[in-house]
Formats: structure tokens, C-alpha cells, sequence
């Protein structure tokens, strides 16, 4: 039988005009996946698709063809703020470009390894890392010149995600639940013993004491550096493809179906945005006020928040949700004048049901009449949010 699991520290505050973004589709000028973006500024960025590389110079409204990957199969990027940039991927291949005098340079680098290399961390021009497929990690100090492996690894458990706050202090994260911390920039690795025990693929810090680590179904934060994490969204359903840290307080995080989030407290509540229904497997950058996402099919859209990322939320505490005995039970205990309707949306936008303000003070509902299938819904009540997963 169904289940329904309410999932209450999952609190989606918002306001129609918090949440409303006009998306426009710029064209990539490719119809394959993409799989990663990153801007170094405000004008220049990269792409990385199955058999391009992309770039742009005027904030992501154009994007020019710079390389064709004939010979290559690569799967992440970085990018330093000169513009410098490093592409890693299968066989160990590491593609590094700079401009020379106005022209577009890409040289080979030796990586010292045949491992698939998957994700990438430079902290400067000349200083970075890279995992990939059985544990291994390599770094380089003069700008990819040379790579040394700094851990063989173990067979089977890969890395997927590596960064650093300084050149002392990083943490690299993978698959099983592999969360790893070193204090002496990468010379010895410590196990570190989190709640997330899956694959993990990203891990965010913004200082050496808060970070977020992500990956399959979750996200988990420390406030201490690592001590003690806190789960801040469980599920079962959905993948963190893409993790970006503002600061602290503030983070964006894109699920592979069509979800974009954002907390501005720490991840204590997290503010759910609407994409185009045709976009998945996202990746996304945040440039000043845009937003721009780019996925499968080689689609990319653009965005402005009609409000700033900044903007403070408050959250609606006007009623209580809970799930019993298979009713979704909403306890109203203050005036509900303000409440004009009751809405379920599934994860596309449509409505499943509405509910019109009179209401009483306790409301029952059974989803299983709607005859709803498993996957994540969302209640609305007034100007709030709760997230739902039926599994």
C-alpha cells in the first residue's frame, strides 16, 4: 500500500511574486545534454556538453561553438576568474584553455592516471584538484604543468565532488556515503561519518565551520565543520544535480526533474521555483540577478527574480499538517480570513485539487481518491508551501 510521508522540516514559504519567474529559452545552438555550466563573471562562461564546448561572452544571450570533443570525453569543468579554464573527463584526459593574444588555446595536460576523472576544484590559477573513479585524487600547483596523485583510493569508490576553502582545508565526497576532510591540503585524507549515505555528489562550503554536502534523494548541512550534520531534505525520488553556495545563509540547489530551490537561512527552509516543464537533469549558474539553467537536449533557459535573492521570507504559522491513519489532517489555530484557498499541485504545476475559503477549523483529506501516483506533491495553503512525497 501507498504511503504518504509529510516531510515537516521541509517548509517552502513563498509569495507568487517571490516565485515568479519569466523564463526565455536562449539557444545553445546543440541538441544534446549538457552537463555543466559555469560563469567565471558576469559576461563570460563556459558549457560542457557530450560533444561540445560552448562559451559565451554577453552573460549567456549567445553561445559559440569553441571546441568540438571529437577525441574526448569529458565531464566537468573550472573555471579561475582570468578566465583560465580546466576540462577533465575518461581516460584521464584533462583539456586546459587560455587565451593567447586574443586567440582561443587548448593544450592536453597529463593527469599521471587512466581513472575516468569526474569532478574538478581550482581555488586559483595555478592550485587544484580533481577525483574521479576509484577514490583517486590528483592536484596540481603550477597550473596543471603537472599532476600528482595525491590518494590511489579503493576500488569501486568513486568520487564525485571536491572542494577547497583554502589551500589547506577541503573535503571530497562520493559514492556509499564517502565523505572525506583534510586539514593539510590533500596530503591525508580523514573519513567523515554523515547522514547521508548514498551517493553523494556535491559538497558546498562557504567557510571552514557551514557546508552542505548533496547527492541522492538529500541534503545535509554542518555548522561545525564537520562534527554534526543536520538533514535538511530527505526524499527518495529526486537527485541533487547542482549545488551553489552563496554564503552561510545563502545556497541554490536543482533537482534532475524540473526543480530549482533556494534558502536564504541556512537551509532551514527551502523556497521551491517552477522551471520549463521540458527541461531536466539541470545544471545552473546565478550572475547578479539571472538565473540561468541548461540540461538535457542542449535546452538553456534565463531568469530574473522579480525580487532579490536577498529578500527576507517570513514564514505563514497560522496552521498545523499532519498525516494520519492515510488523511493528510490540516489543524487551523488562528483566523483564517487571510486564507482564501487550499491547493495540491503535483511536481508540473497541476492542480490536483482546490479548496475555497470558507473552510472549517479541521480539514481532512485523502489522497489516495485522487488516485495520485508516487512521486512529490505539493499543499499550498495561503502563502505557504508544504512538500509532499507519496511513495
Amino acid at each position: 500500500m501507498k504511503n504518504l510521508l509529510l516531510i515537516s522540516i521541509i517548509l517552502f514559504a513563498f509569495t507568487s511574486k517571490l516565485f515568479s519567474i519569466d523564463w526565455r529559452q536562449i539557444s545553445s545552438g546543440v541538441t544534446e545534454d549538457i552537463y555543466r555550466m559555469r560563469f567565471n563573471d558576469t559576461k563570460n562562461g563556459w558549457i560542457l556538453s557530450d560533444n561540445f564546448i560552448l562559451k559565451t561572452d554577453d552573460a549567456g544571450e549567445t553561445w559559440e561553438k569553441i571546441l568540438t570533443l571529437s577525441s574526448f570525453d569529458l565531464s566537468t569543468l573550472s573555471i579561475v576568474q582570468n578566465g583560465k579554464a580546466w576540462f577533465a573527463g575518461k581516460n584521464g584526459k584533462i583539456l586546459h584553455f587560455f587565451n593567447n593574444d586574443n586567440e582561443n588555446e587548448f593544450v592536453e595536460q597529463k593527469s599521471g592516471t587512466d581513472k575516468y576523472l569526474l569532478k574538478s576544484f581550482f581555488l586559483n590559477e595555478n592550485l587544484g584538484w580533481i577525483v574521479g573513479f576509484d577514490g583517486i585524487i590528483i592536484k596540481t600547483t603550477n597550473g596543471g604543468a603537472e599532476w600528482l596523485t595525491i590518494r590511489e583510493g579503493e576500488p569501486g569508490k568513486h568520487l564525485f565532488g571536491i572542494q577547497f576553502i583554502d589551500e589547506m582545508n577541503g573535503w571530497a565526497v562520493g559514492e556509499q556515503g564517502t565523505t572525506l576532510k583534510t586539514t593539510d591540503g590533500g596530503s591525508t585524507w580523514q573519513r567523515i561519518i554523515t547522514p547521508a549515505i548514498y551517493r553523494n555528489l556535491n559538497v558546498n562550503f562557504s567557510d571552514r565551520e557551514n557546508g552542505w554536502i548533496s547527492g541522492f534523494g538529500f541534503i545535509v548541512k554542518t555548522t561545525n565543520g564537520g562534527s554534526s550534520w543536520n538533514i535538511q531534505i530527505s526524499t527518495t525520488v529526486f537527485i541533487i544535480t547542482d549545488f551553489m553556495v552563496i554564503d552561510k545563509n545563502r545556497a541554490w540547489a536543482s533537482f534532475d526533474k524540473n526543480s530549482l530551490l533556494y534558502t536564504d537561512d541556512g537551509g532551514e527552509n527551502w523556497q521551491y521555483y517552477q522551471i520549463p516543464n521540458d527541461i531536466e537533469r539541470l545544471t545552473f549558474d546565478v550572475i547578479g540577478d539571472d538565473i540561468i539553467i541548461a540540461g538535457s537536449d542542449g535546452k538553456i533557459y534565463k531568469g530574473k527574480s522579480t525580487v532579490s535573492v536577498n529578500s527576507k521570507v517570513y514564514n505563514d504559522t497560522k496552521y498545523i499538517v499532519k498525516y494520519s491513519n492515510d488523511e493528510i489532517i490540516i489543524n487551523f489555530n488562528d483566523d483564517m480570513n487571510s486564507i482564501s484557498n487550499i491547493e495540491m499541485f503535483d511536481l508540473l504545476g497541476n492542480q490536483i485539487f482546490k479548496f475555497d475559503y470558507p473552510f472549517s477549523n479541521i480539514i481532512r483529506i485523502n489522497p489516495f481518491n485522487y488516485n495520485l501516483a508516487k512521486g512529490i506533491y505539493f499543499l499550498k495553503i495561503g502563502n505557504n508551501l508544504k512538500k509532499i512525497i507519496l511513495q
